[in-house]
């Protein structure tokens, strides 16, 4: 305790005058070596018939002051019980009942959550530890019928519910040795189960992609996390948007976020950053990585010669400078003919600028050229 200061302590006779007791109801001995009390002499004395609260001096002796003066104070914590499954980390606190709400705020305030179990092995574990048999410790979520709706919106169709249980109607959910039992939702305070918060991994693949001007490609990010993490793909600062009517958007769920890309253009080249952020009440937790998305830009059709009075057509065209060593397709359509369609595919290299093309055609035909990547 700092030197110097005197602090408030749990104890106070304000109920009965000379029945002291701490604040569970425990009576504390005004004289003798049991249960332990440490007065100072001549303590309490209820100077004036007005001190009824407890205060320790920063000596540790203790004496009755009157409860509306303004001293610091002494907190004390309940132990809980620590267990820890392959880094997963559970708190049982088997010393303070709340209600769900408050059992709620109790774990966040921690950076915690309510359990919530999706798997037999994490049930099993949990009830082989909860030693008293009839210990019930509130869960995360509510269940409606056999269904139980976990706070964090993750989906998990494992059920651990006790022989009988559950009842009709939305409940409360509790952990006892015997399985899951249910409860009214206004239900008086019980015992509860918080997990810790962390996040150890995030994942994307590819890191890094060329996307060829019109063609599909996708890249995943996701990441683990406890509550389920939330994943999203941003650029500049800003979400990518999620409407597939996008070249570029995003399609989320917990623990993934996928990037599509489709009709890529150069105003899409740039570098996305996957986030994936989990928070248990004032506490977060947030992992970042890039992925640069270059899309090479449409090639520059230059010139070709006349093929009406040629069975040959000749093109000549120019890739652009990022595009070498990306397949281009080179599209001939008669406009007259729907039947006369040629293509071609043809990968430039770095040491050739100007492409030429010749194509035998029929004569008298006007075609439309296009070439693309």
């Amino acid at each position: 305790m700092q030197t110097g200061v005197n602090r408030w302590f749990g104890a106070s006779d304000i109920v009965s005058e000379s029945a002291w007791k701490w604040l569970d109801g425990t009576s504390i001995a005004l004289s003798g070596s049991s249960p332990y009390q440490n007065w100072a002499q001549y303590e309490p004395n209820n100077l004036e018939n007005s001190e009824h609260c407890g205060l320790i001096y920063h000596n540790g002796s203790w004496s009755d002051r009157s409860c509306s003066e303004k001293w610091k104070f002494i907190c004390q914590k309940r132990s809980a019980t620590i267990l820890n499954r392959d880094g997963h980390i559970f708190t049982l606190h088997r010393h303070e009942k709340l209600k769900f709400d408050e059992a709620k705020q109790a774990c966040a305030d921690e950076g915690e959550r309510l359990l919530e179990i999706y798997d037999e092995e994490t049930d099993e574990f949990i009830r082989k530890n909860i030693l008293n048999a009839g210990a019930e410790f509130l869960l995360g979520g509510t269940s409606t019928g056999t269904a139980v709706k976990w706070d964090s919106g993750r989906e998990s169709t494992y059920r651990g519910w006790a022989d009988g249980r559950p009842y009709q109607g939305q409940r409360l959910v509790a952990a006892t040795h015997d399985g899951w039992m249910d409860f009214a939702l206004d239900a008086e305070g019980k015992l509860y189960i918080c997990e810790k918060l962390n996040m150890s991994t995030i994942m994307q693949s590819p890191r890094n992609a060329t996307v060829e001007a019109g063609v599909i490609d996708k890249i995943t990010c996701s990441a683990n996390g406890i509550p389920y993490s939330a994943v999203y793909w941003m650029s500049y600062s800003t979400n990518v948007t999620e409407s597939m009517n996008g070249s570029v958007y995003q399609e989320s769920v917990p623990g993934m976020s996928t990037l599509h890309i489709k009709n890529a253009t150069l105003n899409d080249e740039t570098t996305y950053t996957c986030v994936a952020v989990n928070v248990a009440g004032n506490y977060r937790v947030q992992l970042e990585t890039n992925f640069t998305l270059t899309v090479p830009s449409a090639p520059e059709y230059i010139a070709s010669d006349s093929g009406n009075c040629s069975s040959n057509l000749t093109i000549a065209w120019k890739p652009n400078k990022r595009a070498f060593n990306i397949l281009h397709k080179l599209r001939l359509r008669n406009n007259n003919n729907e039947e006369d369609v040629y293509e071609m595919f043809k990968t430039p290299t770095a040491t050739t600028e100007i492409q030429t093309y010749t194509q035998a055609v029929r004569p008298w035909s006007t075609f439309k050229i296009t070439v693309t990547t």
